[in-house]
């Protein structure tokens, strides 16, 4: 089957879906884009409301969250193509069926919830099957967002655990039916909605979101207003008419400049101290010493230039 062509010229690398719709781009990767965007606010509303009202139903909320993480994984990670916005292949297919299952099994889950926190759960013959299903989905996703490496070690282990009676050495041992396997990946708070899943659905996706956002800022928007006001007050001060600008070491200038003071008027004989405070910058606290110790007539010896550029 032959990629489906797109209406325009192909879009530069990199794009987000995002940039997608603010371009105004039109395609069969539009309805793709628009379904990232809102599965991505979607995210980060539901983490948000969880954080500040609390989270619901442990096994509801990890579920929600692999879903979720699940369908955007697919969606920008597709099979066959480098980005969404790359012409669709037969291989979308595939990414369809995944996000179908996981899509489904979320919404199998929400309706037998009811099963699922029961203490004496046990699994039925349809919950091994959308589990069965639900942990493929799993792999393929690691696949594409990880590596095969990590792929191919989740699945030795869960053949090891399946039929350890087949293994040798330090991985023989009394092998667990599949079915209780999936009773404990996909029905209990384990395996799937284990302990990595509670921190990454609790803590760690606010920091990832937050990252995300400061990545995705421009740094000259946030940066702009200080620069501004930085370089007003550096022109002011320049100018004589304004303070200086509070740049490092600036305050250290200042504390040297007062103790020259103070040791001015303790020995108003010291005409060399004065000739150096008469040397200094050209700002309002240096202009300040030297009246006070003209007033004090410790200079009264002592020719004082004007500062330079007056």
């Amino acid at each position: 089957m032959s990629a489906i062509p797109v209406a325009e010229s192909a879009p530069p690398a990199g794009q987000t879906a995002v940039d997608w719709l603010l371009q105004r781009r039109r395609g069969p990767q539009t309805p793709l884009a628009i379904g990232i965007v809102l599965l991505s606010v979607a995210l980060n509303v539901f983490h948000f409301y969880s954080t500040y009202f609390g989270q619901t139903e442990v096994h509801a909320h990890r579920s929600t969250h692999v879903a979720l993480m699940l369908i955007l994984a697919i969606l920008l990670f597709p099979l066959g193509r480098r980005s969404f916005s790359d012409p669709l292949t037969w291989h979308f297919v595939v990414d369809l069926g995944a996000i179908a299952v996981a899509l489904g099994s979320q919404v199998y889950t929400l309706v037998h919830l009811h099963r699922f926190v029961d203490p004496g759960y046990e699994a039925t013959h349809m919950d091994v099957i959308v589990g069965t299903l639900l942990i493929v989905v799993v792999l393929e996703a690691t696949r594409r967002t990880v590596s095969l490496g990590l792929t191919l070690t989740a699945v030795f282990f869960l053949l090891q655990t399946w039929h350890a009676d087949h293994f040798f050495w330090i991985f023989y041992g009394p092998p667990t039916p599949w079915w209780t396997m999936v009773e404990s990946f996909f029905g209990k708070e384990e395996g799937l909605y284990g302990i990595p899943v509670a921190i990454m659905s609790g803590v760690l996706i606010l920091f990832i979101i937050f990252s995300a956002f400061l990545s995705t800022t421009d740094r000259r928007l946030l940066r702009a207003p200080g620069h501004r006001r930085r370089r007003s007050l550096h022109r002011r001060s320049r100018q004589g008419r304004g303070p200086l600008e509070r740049a490092p070491g600036h305050h250290l200038g200042e504390r040297r400049r007062q103790r020259a003071h103070e040791r001015l008027l303790h020995d108003p004989d010291d005409e060399a101290l004065g000739i150096r405070i008469a040397a200094c910058s050209r700002a309002r606290t240096c202009r300040s010493v030297i009246r006070s110790a003209i007033r004090s007539q410790a200079l009264s010896s002592v020719m004082i230039a004007p500062p330079p550029g007056r």
